[in-house]
């Protein structure tokens, strides 16, 4: 969460979705295969990606194409996956 290529976007919203909190009670560590339901714009998809790193694997689905995601998936901290 501290990493500085994360957007002020995603900064502003860990205030009230508590991103540490979240990763902690998922138990997420490094190398895990994770599923996000329902990733919308992928806020939880990027945390969970950078939480298991290059030898993990994450899966985003959505029920209907999501713009905002398709544009995260470009970003530097989603090209492993």
């Amino acid at each position: 969460m501290a990493s500085i290529d994360r957007s002020e976007a995603d900064r502003a919203t860990d205030v009230r979705r508590k991103p540490a909190q979240m990763l902690a009670f998922y138990r997420v560590r490094s190398g895990m295969t994770v599923f996000d339901l329902s990733a919308g714009a992928g806020y939880n998809t990027e945390l969970l990606a950078r939480a298991v790193g290059a030898s993990g694997k994450v899966y985003a689905q959505n029920p209907a194409p999501a713009a905002r995601l398709d544009e995260r998936m470009k970003t530097p901290s989603m090209i492993w996956m």
